[in-house]
């Protein structure tokens, strides 16, 4: 892989984490809203509440996986393994990477991991 393209990945990715970041702030902000919320009047404010704050941490722990797979990615970049599979040495493909530039297996062993043979 050129510099030129490592370099186009890196920003791709440092702009992903930058945006991840402020949704798990959002999400956090939103959930102790909800827990500071003074007085719930009946069960269905009381069932909203709780809905939202389920959701806001369902939606935070995905943007924190994501977050993960990212800082991982921009990892692999600083070592100069970012666009090799790990499990069987060979190039990630440029339309996976453009596609998903946190990808850490290439299209087929991660195939593989999903039908559970990898």
């Amino acid at each position: 892989m050129d510099e030129r393209d490592l370099l186009q990945y890196k920003e791709k990715l440092e702009q992903r984490r930058r945006q991840l970041i402020e949704q798990v702030q959002r999400s956090e902000n939103v959930g102790r809203e909800a827990e500071s919320e003074e007085e719930i009047k009946d069960m269905v404010d009381k069932a909203v509440s709780s809905y939202i704050k389920e959701r806001m941490f369902s939606q935070s722990n995905a943007d924190r996986r994501m977050l993960l797979m990212v800082a991982e990615a921009l990892d692999r970049i600083e070592r100069g393994e970012f666009g090799i599979c790990p499990s069987c040495e060979e190039e990630i493909g440029s339309k996976r990477l453009h596609a998903i530039p946190w990808a850490r297996l290439c299209l087929r062993c991660q195939e593989e991991v999903e039908k559970g043979e990898g």
